[in-house]
């Protein structure tokens, strides 16, 4: 903002309740005076001034006439209607770094924090044999090591998500490496099984979930609505490839240093998450809060003084949102009960450990290809969010359908290399599928709940998979249930997608507007929109 006399006007929500509205909307203003950021629509002037708007660089835009304000009506968060004229001192707006340059770094840390985040709690399979041999505990008791920690990691998304909202992702993410490298450094000296649940578990899980949240938050705070949704697929291949990549590493290291060694040296490894989390964060940091933004805070908090109750009960409202968090906790419980069960499944099958270990990465292959290509896809909107995990589903019932009747090598690997592919594709939906559902202001919130529900169900799935393979004796009935859950999550999707375009929740028809006008006083005639004079610069704030 330039100017000593800086004066802000603030809209805010301003509502579309259908697609065709705002189809009506957008095409009643020139591109200059219209800017998206994540289902929110940034625009000042109606049909009657886009004459007056001359556009420049960096989403600023400058009137050619004098305009006059006086009859604008401004609006709270909330809805309700505030006095006209009501203006205050804009406080300093300073930028870290230009954001062109920033937004890339933050990019980058947030591919590495997905990179571990994604690559170790998942993929513990080779260490899953090893907890079996050292404890002599049954598969279903050894899997609770991996399966609390991711389930720590998706149910405490209902707590971080909040905890990223309030307290920002710089300090939740540098919390997050530091309980996450603290959690697996201290299994170094695991007496029993129980120790590893613990730590493995829960307190290196609950820091997953931090750096996991703050990654996907961090990445749309700093990129805009058109290069977002690639921007996020890009990051979820941070996941792909530490699937690919973590498997071998942790077999090296226990061939090399042994189970206990391979944790300590892990735990260094996550370590650095801690510079990923200095790296996020906005693009803009504000000042001190004034006076006016106090003002502001009340104002927008006056509907609900509870904003976590009020975010958790607006969010939970969506029906739509309800149905694709049910059926994803379906389908990520098949996936898991899969993944824990890898490489025994496979050494049962006949296979020796290297073998196993690269069909294990094929399969991380098959799907960081795969969570590209579904990033191009969502990107398209001519495509409902909704129908590529339904896609997802049904590829990820075809391919357990077929992996317990598959006696070669080459054959298993094409049905693996399908459900890496399933795999891929849905979790790249999830945050920018929870992104579409809920909104910018929610998203933190709405991609905790999905965690949650994904966690309870990975919880409960693999110890039932567990269960299935040591009453039965084989892996069979565990993956063909899997295959079940996905085509029951394959139908969910499609009812869901269904009933989003009979009831019109279209999360692109819903828009919220907060406009910061920068006006300086001059000395030339008034017209009926601005009360100030000669030229007014409209600059947009997230």
């Amino acid at each position: 903002m330039n100017g000593n006399n800086n004066k802000i006007c603030r809209i805010f929500s301003i509502n579309i309740n259908s697609d065709q509205d705002y189809q009506t909307y957008a095409a009643q203003r020139k591109s200059s005076v219209v800017h998206e950021t994540s289902g929110q629509i940034h625009s000042v002037l109606n049909q009657n001034e886009v004459e007056d708007v001359d556009s420049s660089v960096d989403g600023e835009f400058r009137l050619k006439e004098h305009n006059d304000f006086s009859n604008s009506q401004h609006f709270q968060g909330s809805g309700s209607l505030l006095s006209d004229r009501q203006t205050s001192t804009l406080p300093e707006l300073t930028n870290q770094t230009p954001v062109n340059v920033r937004k890339w770094f933050v990019l980058t840390s947030s591919f590495f924090n997905l990179f571990i985040t994604g690559g170790f709690p998942f993929n513990m399979s080779v260490l899953f044999v090893e907890f079996l041999k050292a404890f002599g505990k049954s598969k279903a008791e050894t899997s609770l090591v991996q399966s609390v920690c991711t389930g720590v990691y998706s149910i405490g998304g209902l707590l971080t998500g909040e905890l990223v909202t309030k307290f920002g992702t710089k300090i939740c993410g540098c919390c997050g490496a530091l309980l996450s490298a603290i959690g697996i450094a201290v299994c170094f000296i695991a007496p029993n099984l129980e120790f590893l649940i613990f730590f493995v578990g829960v307190m290196s899980g609950a820091g997953f979930s931090l750096n996991a949240i703050c990654a996907s938050t961090s990445v749309s705070q700093n990129f805009l609505p058109k290069k977002r949704v690639l921007a996020l697929a890009f990051v979820s291949m941070g996941s792909g490839i530490g699937t690919l990549c973590f498997p071998l590493l942790l077999q090296y290291f226990i061939d090399t240093y042994g189970w206990r060694g391979c944790l300590l040296i892990i735990s260094g490894i996550v370590l650095n998450q801690l510079a990923c989390g200095l790296m996020s964060g906005p693009d803009v940091i504000r000042p001190a809060a004034s006076k006016f933004q106090q003002n502001m805070t009340e104002n927008n908090e006056t509907g609900d003084s509870n904003t976590t109750l009020s975010r958790l009960k607006a969010t939970l409202q969506n029906k739509v949102f309800i149905g694709f968090c049910f059926a994803l906790s379906l389908i990520l419980a098949a996936f898991d009960g899969l993944i824990i069960f890898f490489v025994d499944f496979f050494e049962q099958k006949g296979f020796n450990r290297t073998s196993v270990v690269w069909l294990y990465s094929g399969m991380s292959i098959a799907s960081m290809i795969f969570r590209f290509i579904s990033g191009l896809i969502a990107q398209s909107p001519k495509v409902p969010k909704l129908a590529i995990p339904a896609m997802c589903a049904f590829l990820g019932c075809i391919s357990l359908s077929l992996l317990p009747f598959m006696t070669s090598y080459s054959l298993n690997a094409v049905a693996i290399a399908l459900f890496g592919s399933a795999l891929g594709g849905t979790l790249t939906v999830v945050s920018i599928t929870t992104l579409e559902l809920v909104g910018e202001k929610k998203f933190p919130t709405g991609l905790g709940i999905v965690f949650a529900a994904s966690g309870i169900a990975s919880i409960v799935g693999a110890p039932i998979a567990g269960n299935f393979r040591d009453i039965s004796g084989s892996y069979t009935y565990s993956v063909l249930s899997g295959a079940g859950a996905c085509l029951l999550a394959c139908f969910i999707f499609t009812l869901a997608m269904i009933y989003q375009r009979q009831h019109g929740e279209d999360p692109r028809s819903r828009f919220n507007m907060e406009i910061n006008v920068n006006a300086r006083w001059k000395s030339r005639r008034r017209s009926s929109f601005l009360p100030w004079r000669e030229s007014v610069d409209l600059g947009f704030s997230i």
